[in-house]
């Protein structure tokens, strides 16, 4: 606190120091562990329902809810949020010559 009190120009420099610092929230104690949608972006121009099924077919014997796209992201819905976050595990993954990316 040296500088505490001292004129700079026409402003008093004012220092305090925090005693504890403010509690920092982790991301992954964010995520809701029960998520069961994934978020797939990066499928080839002209990817399909079908083709975004089978993708996640070939790789395991999984059960999938529902798949819908709003503008050029997938999203899957699977039937737990065991089987979510093992699709987790399928990013940068090709498909059609592209590079995937899978997230809760």
């Amino acid at each position: 606190k040296i500088l505490s009190g001292t004129q700079y120009g026409v402003s008093t420099i004012t220092l305090s120091i925090a005693t504890k610092p403010p509690p920092r929230v982790a991301a992954a104690s964010v995520r809701d562990p029960s998520q069961t949608i994934v978020a797939v972006s990066g499928l080839p121009q002209g990817a399909e329902e079908e083709d975004v099924e089978s993708f996640f077919q070939n790789h395991a014997s999984v059960n999938l809810k529902s798949i819908s796209e709003h503008e050029g992201v997938w999203h899957v819905d699977f039937e737990s949020a065991e089987a979510a976050q093992w699709a987790t595990t399928l990013s940068g993954t090709e498909f059609g010559g592209a590079v995937l990316r899978v997230d809760l």
